[in-house]
């Protein structure tokens, strides 16, 4: 498994080296993301509109964003593995590039 993330941080910073970009096919663990599909059926909270700006400047504006969104808050197992994944990323990226 390590190896394989080695290969995935590699490839991801050779494409954000060279293109500025990398396209990936289901970079992340199937289990990861079954966990988390999971804790946003359960919140049966719906994905909101999102929106630009902060404070005061926050508008909805779907000429300029027309996606949704849904906040993940740490906590619940499937988001805090989510987040040590990214958190992971974030440190190998950092190795590679910086």
């Amino acid at each position: 498994m390590t190896h394989d993330l080695n290969v995935l941080y590699d490839n991801i910073a050779d494409g954000l080296a060279g293109t500025g970009y990398i396209l990936l096919e289901n970079p992340l663990p199937p289990k990861l993301l079954v966990g988390l599909l999971v804790n946003l059926q359960q919140q049966k909270t719906a994905l909101m509109p999102a929106g630009i700006g902060r404070k005061e400047g926050y508008q909805i504006n779907t000429n300029v964003r027309g996606d949704a969104i849904h906040w993940l808050a740490p906590g619940v197992p499937a988001v805090n593995d989510f987040l040590s994944w990214m958190d992971a990323l974030r440190d190998a990226l950092n190795q590679r590039l910086f």
